[in-house]
């Protein structure tokens, strides 16, 4: 773990949890057995030496809790605490982000990286701004020149470099980031 001196888990994780002082005294490898609930009076997720046990008011609130266990292993290196924790339903049914490509392409293996990174985090939403005048991110059959002409850009026009932004996303990389 890489917060030697916190004992207590709830300032690390995102969204911020419900139960406060959340002490672990061991961590273990994760467990086999994970049981999900949907529909219960609470959300909360329990982490003892032989199971994962997390429930949620509603399907949106157990993928919140799978992500906090999701969380946990990062923060501890591939183990889990021996814990229990409630957390929030979320404040607000969008929590989203948005990457523009049109000016920054990206691969699509780094979009996937950042929207793994955010739904830890808690963000269920992703804008993705695939067109604009400063350029075109996809295959039109038909329109050969979007591909060829607008797919590509200085980014002098801005002065910050002296260099060229190109690429476009294959039918195959859409699908696959959607």
């Amino acid at each position: 773990l890489f917060f030697n001196d916190m004992k207590y888990i709830d300032n690390l994780l995102t969204p911020q949890i419900k139960s406060e002082n959340v002490e672990y005294k061991k961590e273990i490898e994760v467990p086999r057995i994970v049981e999900v609930y949907t529909e219960e009076d609470v959300n909360s997720v329990e982490i003892t030496e032989d199971s994962i046990c997390i429930r949620g008011k509603s399907e949106e609130e157990t993928k919140q809790g799978i992500n906090y266990v999701k969380q946990l292993e990062l923060l501890f290196d591939g183990k889990v605490p021996v814990c229990e924790f409630e957390f929030f339903s979320p404040a607000w049914k969008h929590r989203g982000f948005m990457i523009d490509v049109c000016r920054h392409f990206m691969a699509a293996e780094e979009l996937k990286r950042i929207i793994r990174a955010m739904a830890l985090a808690g963000y269920n939403c992703f804008h993705w701004h695939l067109t604009d005048d400063q350029g075109w991110r996809f295959k039109v059959d038909g329109y050969d020149k979007l591909e060829s002409i607008s797919a590509s850009r200085n980014f002098s026009e801005y002065n910050n470099y002296d260099m060229k932004h190109e690429g476009i996303y294959s039918d195959e990389e859409l699908a696959d980031v959607v």
